[in-house]
């Protein structure tokens, strides 16, 4: 996906939610990251835009803000660079329940396997 082709696609996704969102701001931060405003209707709900970007782009950093000039909900999306999707993927599979599952079967191997060494020296050390 070029990043020329992905503020239409983010807006087609949410259209489906809400037919009269629009981009209201594209901008780069200091990091060279564009930044895309999403704003849809006074009775749109901002959950199901949310959930249309990450259906897009689940690796972007997608949240709701308050414009402050009108009291306004948008959809804001920072569009990552190729490092940032591979810092965001690895912190994603960091949190996944498998991954925590593994993390804490392997520190159990890790204490057992210490104390059954430790326990077996101790042995050795008695004889």
């Amino acid at each position: 996906m070029s990043e020329c082709d992905v503020p239409s696609q983010l807006l087609t996704s949410c259209k489906v939610y809400d037919n009269l969102a629009y981009i209201s701001s594209v901008i780069k931060d200091v990091n060279g990251r564009t930044v895309l405003k999403i704003r849809g209707s006074d009775n749109s709900n901002s959950l199901n835009m949310l959930r249309a970007v990450r259906s897009v782009m689940p690796l972007a950093k997608a949240n709701t803000v308050i414009n402050s000039l009108d009291e306004s909900m948008e959809t804001q999306v920072i569009i990552p660079n190729k490092s940032d999707e591979l810092h965001r993927a690895i912190e994603i599979a960091h949190n996944t329940i498998g991954s925590k599952l593994l993390k804490v079967i392997s520190t159990s191997l890790f204490v057992f396997s210490f104390l059954l060494i430790t326990n077996s020296i101790m042995n050795a050390s008695k004889d």
